[in-house]
């Protein structure tokens, strides 16, 4: 049970005070406040499936169907600006015997199918980042055997025509989406505010094609904004991360399982992003995505480039963050393993490959332990190649990656992603620093730690280049 209370004042009363409303009273209000609100627009994930013939009148069957792509062909009309409406410019124009109705008929038909053909494939073209070709859409009228009227929408592609349906499911889907979201602003009827909900939107095509569409919701017409829900990390874009909720079922236990679980346990929950991943930061089941998203592969291996080898994911993106964040610094390959003592495979693939290498550690006791085991397992194989911080710098010792910043500047890059943290948590540190360096947001630093970054990548940079010749001098 919900309801609404109202603050305002009545002709009777000259003071502002809240009231709780009902009959007549109650419909007034509903009347002003409807004003306002934007239109709702769901979309389940059946966005490809575009009928072959929209029926103007008389449907054989799926009426709600052919209402719904009806009113999709007047928002249509209302874009061309000629105050024409489908039942009096077009079906009337079609049941006529008149020569001037059929002429007149064919030049809205001909009208229509430009926009469309200019509005879909100008934003595909924004899309895809290629040209769609020669491509047009042609709108046509036409009968049943029962004399009941319907529309069609054909792609003519070189030479041929086609029916939407004929035409690859990623094409289907674009085209559908387009047409729905281009127009739906034009409309003359009803508030011109929109709110679209996609469920699941293009889950079943290719994750580069996911990629676009996460790209084509930056461009939907003025006035027309959009919620969808994902289980993809494709169509999580960090820079939106605000703006994202976390869906709860409170009343399903996963550890559980399903089996004791009945729908009227159902409890669905919003929260956002932000303030679950800081309240549940070991539930990462509900944002996996957005984890998928920011734990990016790091490297083209295919490449087989020079690297630092670190001890994981956190050091990794503070030098990349760092690294982009200092003017002039060095353009280093950097590898992250999964913890000090996790190198042995890498080392090998890269002693395998003869490409050069270096290995960067915390000068922790464990950092230490791990430097002089690689050193005892593979020899002048690593001869000259791993390295703690202190061994760069003395005044470096017992100090790990983060520690690399100060106090207030860990807080600082914590708060970009966790504002309301008050104590630091390295995990949301972590996070914090995988979001600034994707979104390539700054924080403030200071000049200090500036300048201890630079020394680091710059003496990182002389390490490798002094591997890389010794190794040249031993093969000579």
């Amino acid at each position: 049970m919900w309801g609404l209370s109202t603050r305002g004042r009545s002709a009777l009363q000259p003071r502002f005070a809240t009231f709780v409303l009902g009959g007549t009273d109650w419909q007034t209000i509903i009347t002003v406040v409807k004003k306002f609100l934007p239109r709702i627009v769901y979309f389940p994930n059946f966005l490809f499936e575009f009928p072959d013939k929209i029926y103007l009148e008389n449907p054989p069957a799926d009426e709600k169907k052919h209402t719904f792509y009806r009113t999709v062909l007047q928002d249509v009309l209302d874009a061309i600006g000629d105050k024409t409406n489908i039942s009096e410019h077009i079906l009337a124009r079609a049941k006529s015997t008149e020569e001037f109705d059929k002429k007149s008929l064919d030049s809205v038909l001909l009208k229509m199918g430009a926009h469309i053909t200019k509005t879909i494939f100008s934003n595909w073209d924004k899309i895809f980042k290629r040209p769609a070709g020669k491509k047009e859409i042609e709108v046509r009228i036409d009968k049943d055997a029962r004399a009941a009227y319907f529309a069609q929408l054909r792609l003519k592609d070189g030479s041929g025509y086609y029916e939407i349906s004929e035409r690859s499911l990623g094409f289907r889907w674009f085209f559908t989406y387009l047409l729905l979201t281009q127009y739906r602003g034009f409309r003359k009827e009803g508030p011109r505010h929109v709110v679209f909900l996609f469920d699941e939107p293009a889950s079943n095509l290719h994750p580069s094609a996911q990629a676009q569409l996460l790209d084509s919701f930056q461009s939907l017409p003025d006035g027309c904004n959009l919620i969808y829900t994902t289980h993809s990390h494709h169509l999580i874009k960090p820079e939106w991360l605000e703006g994202a909720f976390v869906v709860k079922n409170e009343g399903l236990d996963y550890s559980k399982g399903e089996e004791e679980y009945t729908s009227r346990q159902t409890l669905i929950t919003l929260q956002r992003y932000r303030e679950f991943a800081a309240k549940h930061p070991n539930q990462t089941t509900y944002f996996q995505p957005v984890l998928d998203v920011l734990d990016y592969a790091p490297t083209r291996l295919e490449m087989v480039p020079d690297v630092v080898m670190v001890e994981g994911k956190n050091d990794f993106y503070a030098l990349r963050y760092m690294r982009s964040h200092i003017a002039g610094s060095p353009d280093l390959h950097l590898l992250p393993g999964g913890g000090a003592g996790s190198l042995d495979t890498l080392i090998r693939l890269y002693v395998g490959w003869g490409r050069n290498f270096i290995i960067l550690l915390d000068a922790d006791d464990e950092g230490g332990t791990q430097r002089d085991r690689y050193v005892r397992a593979f020899g002048s194989l690593v001869a000259g190649r791993v390295f703690t911080l202190a061994d760069l710098n003395p005044e470096w010792s017992q100090r790990g990656m983060e520690r690399m910043f100060s106090n207030g500047e860990r807080l600082a890059i914590q708060h970009s992603a966790f504002p309301d943290a008050v104590d630091f948590n390295k995990t949301h540190f972590s996070r914090a620093l995988q979001e600034l360096t994707l979104t390539k947001r700054r924080v403030p630093l200071e000049a200090g730690t500036e300048e201890t970054f630079r020394s680091l990548l710059t003496m990182l940079e002389e390490k490798l280049t002094q591997s890389n010749i010794a190794a040249a001098a031993t093969e000579r």
